[in-house]
């Protein structure tokens, strides 16, 4: 079952060259390469991009591509978005970290067994809860690959498991007392002024028959995501204030599992380790990024002050969508316009 909460409303009608408050569009950053933005423009548009975003520490538009103000499914960048929420709460003392799926009291259909139910809010945030029940919202991947239940202990091994996302979302707004939507509307929606974000058009909850855990899906636009970039970039603050505490920025985004070729993984966000993080491409540590089905990306690169939200639009799981070798591509030669540093 899908359901989506409130009726649907208009999307307002917002000119591109204000694409962050306060910042205009275009030359404010002369040290980038128009030449080489040019070039990756023109890439863009023959893969397929439907929008991107290039914005500095401050939100002055570096370059600007496409509707960047049309809410689109951020799909698994949702993701990052549940981690702050829960580093919010566990500052204000709200929420255990290390509290256990039996302390929590949470179950699912097939029932979770003894060393299931041992996983910590901690395991879940990492990917690592070793808890392998069918969940809502899955890729074909993700059911593929998923391993045997009961074949590796809570905290051991990283798996990218739906389960644990859509789990941590129950957790949320059981400890909190609060829905997931109205955490994220006063706790970043709001504070960031988010003015694309509309709750009750661009919240999707998925429930599927194989779970009593649904998943909360955001549509968003490339600008507001650029917001929740930014908020990270600067350490969590957001206009003189601590949005998300700056240790929970800094412990979240560092790299708690090592895959390799793939970088590193966090407390749900992607990492960059020891160069490795996208196809053909080298990235200093401290990168890391929040990524979605279809190469939705929204990637914070500290070493150049800079965040880059690239979208396309999806149709359907069987349709076509964009390899990560086309995004990367696109990603190199935005690269190759940034400044010496």
């Amino acid at each position: 079952m899908r359901t989506r909460p409130g009726p649907t409303l208009a999307a307002a009608a917002v000119a591109i060259a204000t694409a962050m408050p306060g910042a205009t569009a275009g030359g404010d950053a002369p040290w980038w390469s128009e030449t080489a933005l040019d070039a990756a423009e023109q890439y863009a548009a023959a893969i397929g991009t439907h929008a991107f975003l290039l914005v500095d520490g401050s939100g002055a538009v570096i370059r600007s591509y496409g509707p960047v103000d049309e809410p689109m499914p951020s799909m698994s960048i949702r993701k990052s978005f549940v981690s702050a929420l829960y580093g919010i709460l566990a500052d204000e003392g709200r929420v255990d970290l290390d509290a256990t799926l039996e302390e929590l009291g949470i179950d699912d259909l097939q029932g979770l067994t003894a060393a299931e139910r041992q996983a910590t809010i901690r395991d879940l945030l990492t990917s690592r809860s070793g808890v392998y029940h069918p969940a809502a919202y899955e890729t074909p991947g993700m059911q593929d690959n998923r391993p045997a239940r009961g074949s590796h202990p809570p905290g051991t091994f990283w798996f990218y498991n739906n389960w644990d996302f859509n789990a941590l979302a129950t957790i949320l707004e059981q400890v909190s007392s609060e829905s997931v939507v109205d955490l994220f509307m006063t706790r970043l929606a709001e504070p960031l002024g988010m003015e694309d974000f509309d709750p009750a058009r661009d919240v999707e909850i998925v429930l599927e028959p194989v779970s009593r855990h649904p998943a909360i899906e955001f549509s968003q636009s490339a600008r507001d995501l650029a917001r929740f970039g930014r908020l990270f970039l600067a350490g969590g603050h957001w206009g003189g204030t601590q949005i998300v505490p700056e240790d929970w920025v800094r412990e979240s985004t560092s790299v708690i599992s090592d895959l390799g070729m793939f970088g590193g993984y966090g407390y749900s966000w992607w990492v960059a380790h020891k160069g490795e993080y996208f196809p053909f491409l080298r990235f200093p540590d401290g990168t890391f990024s929040a990524r979605g089905t279809g190469e939705q990306i929204l990637l914070v690169l500290p070493h150049l002050n800079a965040v880059w939200v690239h979208r396309t639009e999806l149709h359907g799981p069987d349709g076509p969508m964009m390899s990560v070798i086309d995004s990367a591509r696109l990603l190199g030669k935005i690269l190759d316009a940034a400044p010496e540093r």
